[in-house]
């Protein structure tokens, strides 16, 4: 079962817009303009038109996905019937197009390179729509924000500022352990911490894609700090930083740890889960698991009010707000030996 949220049917055909120069859209649809006022040579209507129903019927096919997390890589079939139809314009108006329309042509092409050269890493290119690179982090969260690609970067900002010195570091851009070990590098998880606090204190590295909003474990007070450095898509932040879920995630880190291994502690893991859950209650996996744990020693009502309060906090139209409330129903109507523990997708 997916707990990953519907993508809607727009998402793709609006990553296009954004993703491609303003100029070659432009360039673009006044190709099809060409082609659907029979303007173009009649040898090329046919596969014209063959390659804009392969990349409707390819959009068509990912509006009913729930691919939203990939971002542009999976539409990028997509680019070359949109370069055909912009070479198609190209070409008109070299070789039969009046002023207007080569003027036009010019200024739309130069708009496209002023805007898409500079940005030497095509995969964190944003067009103005959504404020180019520089902003576009603000509305978008996909794996195209995040593909490590600035490690060198990162290694060369640590060496500079953080190697030799006694700040802290944490690594929130995801740094691989063959990279820490060769290149020297230290961090500090937020598990490490042991002042059991809800403040970090020292040089953050961290993704643009972690600080979109989010429901829950969100980096608001990231999001609204000035970075001390930015490289494309890796913001580096440095100072004392309140994240109001840290020790819940904590705790909940340490009971699942608890439960996986091979001397399973129930009582110490409900213990770590009840104070996670009182810390945090938005997410709502801690409530689940713990409903699980209670119902697994018979807890009966104990476990009901932990899959209560997990079902409020269960984003709407979630599928695991369903599940719950079918188990709730199973809770109270069938006997406590034949009501199984409920399935945490989030954890799979």
């Amino acid at each position: 079962m997916s707990i990953r949220p519907r993508t809607p049917w727009y998402f793709f055909p609006g990553v296009l817009l954004v993703k491609l120069p303003l100029g070659w859209i432009v360039v673009a649809l006044m190709g099809m303009a060409l082609m659907f006022t029979r303007r173009c040579p009649r040898a090329l209507e046919l596969p014209l038109y063959s390659m804009l129903g392969l990349a409707l019927l390819f959009l068509a096919f990912l509006a009913r996905s729930n691919a939203g997390y990939a971002g542009v890589r999976h539409a990028l079939v997509v680019l070359p019937p949109l370069a055909l139809f912009g070479a198609l314009t190209l070409d008109t108006a070299r070789a039969r197009g009046g002023r207007v329309m080569r003027g036009c042509v010019v200024l739309a092409v130069f708009a496209a390179l002023a805007s898409a050269l500079p940005v030497m890493r095509p995969w964190e290119y944003y067009n103005e729509l959504v404020g180019g690179p520089q902003n576009a982090w603000r509305y978008f969260n996909d794996e195209g924000l995040n593909l490590r690609q600035r490690t060198t970067e990162l290694i060369r900002y640590y060496d500079e500022h953080i190697r030799g010195t006694e700040e802290i570091a944490y690594d929130e851009y995801g740094i691989s352990d063959e990279q820490k070990t060769r290149r020297g590098l230290k961090f500090q998880s937020w598990h490490d911490d042991l002042s059991d606090s809800d403040v970090i204190s020292g040089t953050v590295f961290i993704s643009a894609e972690a600080l979109s909003p989010e429901p829950i474990y969100d980096y608001a007070a990231l999001r609204q700090a000035q970075p001390v450095a930015r490289f494309g898509n890796l913001l580096v932040f440095r100072g004392s930083f309140h994240l109001p879920w840290l020790r819940a995630t904590n705790r909940l880190a340490r009971a699942l740890e608890i439960l996986s291994s091979e001397r399973k502690d129930g009582a110490a893991a409900e213990r770590l889960l009840s104070e996670a859950m009182a810390l945090y209650p938005q997410d709502y996996r801690v409530a689940l698991e713990l409903g699980n744990l209670l119902a697994e020693r018979g807890a009966r009502h104990e476990a009901i009010r932990a899959y209560e309060l997990a079902r409020s906090h269960a984003p709407p139209g979630d599928k695991m707000a369903e599940l719950l409330t079918r188990q709730l129903e199973r809770m109270v109507a069938e006997p406590r030996d034949k009501v199984p523990p409920l399935r945490n997708a989030w954890l799979e």
